[in-house]
């Protein structure tokens, strides 16, 4: 902004032009400072925004009874995305969801038993639910159901379809047969 001189008239031994320049180089650096404060608020709005839009999902469970349980109630209510949101980042994991669904989804499978063999490897535990599933004719018939979990940094997952951390599994078979009438 382009200064214009005034008349100088005195003012306790300043100059009206002198006050004038002073307070125009004022305003203009309040202007400023208003300016860069928008724009920080601004800058904080849209990264709290994008920080806060799209949370991840909490995925797996925080211990294995309670990811039995989740497994077995998205079973119950035929939920694909149920089982999905107990895995790790799997591969296939949404196609594996669907089959397990059709397979035993709803009231096809009626849990007996649940038992957990520890360990496969020192964070990995296969679970064994024993149970009667029923075919489409309505026949039913003696049905096991076998997981594997994982935990990873406190938090226990499902391994469902292709996973690229599963290890070898070496499990030692248990040493009564399941059937109803044992257990």
């Amino acid at each position: 902004m382009p200064i214009t001189p005034m008349r100088g008239t005195m003012h306790g031994g300043r100059s009206q032009v002198s006050i004038e320049m002073k307070s125009n180089y004022y305003k203009q650096r309040c202007k400023c400072k208003r300016v860069i404060h928008v724009v920080l608020i601004l800058l904080l709005a849209l990264w709290l925004l994008a920080c806060g839009s799209n949370p991840q999902p909490v995925r797996g469970s925080e211990s294995k009874e309670a990811l039995v349980e989740s497994y077995l109630r998205a079973l119950k209510e035929e939920m694909p995305s149920g089982l999905v949101d107990l895995t790790s980042i799997e591969l296939d994991a949404e196609q594996a969801a669907q089959e397990k669904i059709a397979a035993l989804g709803g009231d096809k499978f009626r849990v007996v038993n649940v038992e957990y063999i520890e360990p496969i490897h020192p964070s990995w535990v296969r679970v064994v639910i024993h149970g009667e599933r029923e075919n489409t004719s309505g026949v039913k018939s003696n049905h096991e159901e076998v997981l594997i979990l994982h935990e990873l940094q406190g938090r226990w997952y499902l391994s469902l379809g292709k996973s690229r951390n599963t290890p070898p599994v070496r499990v030692p078979p248990t040493s009564i047969p399941w059937t109803p009438t044992n257990h």
